[in-house]
C-alpha cells in the first residue's frame, strides 16, 4: 500500500517544526519553507504539487506579526488571504485535503463567555483582518477539502512563540512585563501536530471551521508567571494592562475559544494548558 503524500508548508515555524517532530514515519511528508513554496507563486506551487502529488496540504505558512502587520498591511494581505486562495485553488486541483490554521484574533473579545465555530467574527486589527478574509473565502467555498483549525496563543519548545521568547527573557535574569488583562485559552503546538497526524493516519478527515485550543483559559501573566514558578525561576513579573503596553494595536480583550465541538466530532482528548506546559517544560 502506497504512503499518504502530505505537504507541510512553513515548515521553518513553530508548528512547522512540531510537524517534523511528530507526523508520522508511514507518512511520506515534504516539509517545505517560503523559499522553497511561496503561497504567492502559483506556477512554483503547481510545478511542486505536479511531482509530489499531494494526499494533504497542511498550511502554516501565515504573517503572524499582529504590531508589523499593521505596518506592512499589503504583505500582511498578500500572504494570509491571496496566499491561501492560491493554496486552496491548488488543492482542488489536485484533489488534496486541506488542513488551515486561523486565530482566535478573528473576534472583537467583547463576550464574556467562550467564542464558539458560529459566533460572528468582528476583528479588531489587521492581522486579524486578513485573517477572516481567508476563513470566509473558504468557507464560501464550502470547505468540501478544508478543515480550519482556530487557534489561540500557539506555544511551543520549537521556533519563535510566547514560550521560547519567556525562557529567553527568565534566562537573562531580568524582570518581565506582562498583560493580566487579556484572557484567551493557549494551544500547545505539539497537542495540535498530533491531532493532525492522527487525523491523516486514521482517515478522520471531516471538514469544516473547528477551534482547537487546550482546555482553560489565562491571561498572559499567568501563562509567564506559571513557567516562572515551574523552573523554579527568581525573575519579577510585573502585571500590566494592555492599555500601558500600547503597540500601537488592537488585541481582543478576551478571545477564549470553546474546543467541544471539535471534542465531540473527533473523540479526541485535550488537556489543560498547565498539564500541556507542565509536560513541555518537564521534556515529558
Amino acid at each position: 500500500m502506497s504512503k499518504i503524500n502530505v505537504l507541510i508548508t512553513g515548515s521553518d515555524g513553530t508548528l512547522g517544526i512540531e510537524l517534523k517532530k511528530n507526523l508520522s514515519s508511514n507518512l511520506n511528508c515534504l516539509y517545505l519553507n517560503k523559499k522553497h513554496f511561496n503561497l504567492l507563486n502559483y506556477k512554483q506551487m503547481f510545478k511542486i504539487c505536479s511531482n509530489f502529488n499531494p494526499n494533504y496540504i497542511i498550511n502554516t505558512s501565515a504573517y503572524t506579526n499582529t504590531i508589523k502587520a499593521e505596518k506592512y498591511k499589503k504583505l500582511s494581505y498578500k500572504t494570509n488571504f491571496l496566499g491561501v486562495k492560491n493554496l486552496y485553488l491548488i488543492s482542488k486541483k489536485f484533489k488534496s485535503k486541506l488542513i488551515h490554521f486561523s486565530t482566535d484574533y478573528v473576534f472583537d473579545g467583547k463576550k464574556t463567555k467562550p467564542y464558539s465555530e458560529i459566533d460572528k467574527t468582528n476583528p479588531k486589527n489587521y492581522y486579524g483582518k486578513t485573517k477572516e478574509l481567508a476563513d470566509n473565502y473558504l468557507i464560501k467555498k464550502y470547505l468540501k477539502n478544508t478543515i480550519i483549525l482556530r487557534v489561540s496563543l500557539l506555544y511551543s519548545i520549537y521556533g519563535s512563540n510566547i514560550l521560547t521568547d519567556v525562557l529567553k527573557q527568565l534566562n537573562s535574569k531580568k524582570h518581565l512585563r506582562y498583560v493580566s488583562d487579556v484572557i484567551c485559552s493557549p494551544t500547545s503546538a505539539k497537542s495540535l501536530a498530533i491531532f493532525c497526524n492522527k487525523l491523516i493516519l486514521l482517515n478522520k478527515f471531516k471538514y469544516g471551521l473547528y477551534n482547537f485550543t487546550d482546555n482553560q483559559y489565562c491571561s498572559r501573566y499567568e501563562f509567564v508567571d506559571f513557567i516562572r514558578k515551574e523552573l523554579g525561576f527568581k525573575n519579577k513579573i510585573f502585571k500590566i494592562s494592555s492599555y500601558e503596553l500600547s503597540q500601537n494595536v488592537n488585541r481582543p480583550k478576551y478571545s477564549v475559544l470553546d474546543n467541544s465541538k471539535i471534542k465531540r466530532k473527533f473523540e479526541v482528548r485535550l488537556f489543560s494548558w498547565k498539564t500541556n506546559l507542565k509536560r513541555l517544560l518537564n521534556n515529558k
